[in-house]
């Protein structure tokens, strides 16, 4: 924001236009630079006081500097107030990541999924139910944030609640592990269409090589149009009896093998941490692996790395892989797109 002093000299303050130290009619200075208000003011004062002597006001009396000043202040008085603070002990608040970046950590991938729309004829519906999403992490940290996606949705999705915890066995999970997670402070969140979301970072153990288990409540409708087809990974739905997501014991209705809205868990590393990306087509996705093993390729690289390093690496590595990929369409493609894969 600009500040600055007027000083305005009129022709009714000066003796003479050709004494010392006139100025012409209209003259206007401004002190640039200024952020204090109190330096502003006088600054203002100095400077009227310095290019108008006290003289040219009516007379010399010792009275006339006051009035001189008096009339700096009400020029200046009112500039100064946007620069004054409104509550100077009131921090600005500062986001979860930017937190992290001064503590020397970032984020880093330790597991990912690329969203795709559904298969024709494959649409799922939820209604006041849970999904109990199973994911194999390839990094470690303490603390860490998942994301939501909505990408090829047509209208906002409702994640009603969400936790993330270890598994410990199939649909159950460790309960000295569970964590509630808020969407920024908020334990719901509405995604809007074609439109993703991140979670609030927790604290959270989180080994590498091994398995978590997010849980979201869906309380409306949902139809799941963002999701990751071929996940080779049982995951599970509850029955339409309202939100379990903080259930130890998951009351399963039935399991399913794709990933739905769930396409990214990050980790905190430190300032070397980094992430490894793998694209590529059914051979990348995981297609002909064995269901439950997490024996996709990009799954034993990351195996490889921690056991090269003793688990001491920092480094995610993310499948996003798509069967069926194609260089100009989306997998799963439409009518009359070309047919070219990667």
């Amino acid at each position: 924001m600009l500040l600055g002093c007027f000083q305005i000299v009129r022709d009714s303050f000066l003796s003479g236009g050709g004494a010392k130290g006139s100025f012409q009619k209209g003259t206007l200075v401004f002190c640039l630079g200024i952020r204090d208000p109190r330096c502003l003011l006088k600054c203002a004062i100095n400077r009227l006081n310095m290019f108008v002597p006290v003289r040219h006001f009516w007379g010399a009396e010792p009275m006339n500097r006051v009035i001189a000043n008096t009339v700096t202040w009400a020029l200046i008085g009112p500039l100064s107030i946007p620069a004054m603070p409104q509550n100077a002990s009131k921090k600005p608040a500062v986001s979860p990541s930017r937190a992290l970046l001064a503590h020397g950590k970032q984020w880093i991938g330790t597991w990912a999924a690329a969203p795709q729309p559904f298969m024709p004829g494959g649409l799922q519906t939820f209604r006041n139910q849970s999904l109990r999403l199973i994911v194999h992490t390839s990094a470690g940290g303490t603390k860490v944030r998942i994301t939501i996606s909505n990408t090829f949705g047509d209208h906002p999705l409702l994640i009603g609640g969400a936790h993330i915890a270890r598994r410990s066995a199939a649909a159950e999970i460790d309960p000295t592990s569970d964590r509630t997670l808020m969407f920024p402070g908020r334990s719901s969140t509405r995604v809007p269409a074609r439109s993703m979301v991140v979670s609030d970072p927790v604290e959270l153990d989180v080994p590498a090589l091994s398995d978590l288990a997010i849980s979201l409540f869906l309380p409306e409708t949902t139809e799941a149009t963002t999701l990751h087809i071929l996940a080779m990974q049982t995951s599970y739905v509850s029955s339409n009896t309202g939100d379990a997501t903080l259930d130890v014991k998951f009351p399963v209705a039935k399991t399913i093998h794709s990933w739905p809205f769930l396409t990214g868990v990050d980790v905190a590393a430190s300032a070397q941490g980094a992430a490894v990306v793998a694209f590529g087509s059914s051979l990348t996705d995981g297609d002909g692996s064995t269901l439950d093993t997490n024996r996709h390729w990009p799954d034993v690289l990351a195996e490889r790395l921690q056991k090269d390093t003793d688990g001491e690496t920092e480094v995610g590595v993310l499948n996003q892989g798509i069967i069926g990929n194609r260089l100009l369409n989306d997998s799963p493609g439409q009518a009359g797109s070309p047919v070219l894969c990667l």
